[in-house]
């Protein structure tokens, strides 16, 4: 199941399956990403996990366990880094904010008028 506005990067892979071949009997539990989320490029999600609203996952992790609301994971196996409404990208000294990304797309969207002012700031 994948969520509403959700972006997801290329070559990411989403398993069904805990193993393969699938025995008689197991049955497909794909992974549940929830609204908001990001996947960047080249994640990998093991079957059954679920991916919380408003979560990230770095490139190149490995998601083998659930992640919840608004976490920012990373690496192999993923691992929690921060609250993704905390992380501050810099650059050329001057900081960015770029979670949650409706902050930078909000004209014509649903969630126009519900973007709270504490989200702007850097």
């Amino acid at each position: 199941m994948i969520g509403n506005y959700v972006w997801m990067f290329p070559y990411v892979l989403l398993l069904n399956a805990p193993i393969a071949p699938l025995p008689p009997g197991l049955e497909l539990q794909g992974p549940d990403v929830g609204d908001y989320s990001v996947v960047l490029v080249r994640a990998l999600i093991m079957a059954g996990v679920k991916l919380g609203q408003h979560a990230v996952v770095a490139a190149n992790s490995r998601v083998t366990r659930d992640v919840t609301d608004w976490m920012m994971v990373r690496g192999d196996p993923a691992k929690e880094v921060c609250d993704s409404r905390r992380f501050v990208y810099r650059s050329g000294g001057k900081p960015y904010r770029p979670y949650p990304w409706m902050i930078h797309h909000p004209s014509g969207y649903p969630w126009e008028d519900d973007i709270p002012p504490e989200w702007k700031q850097a």
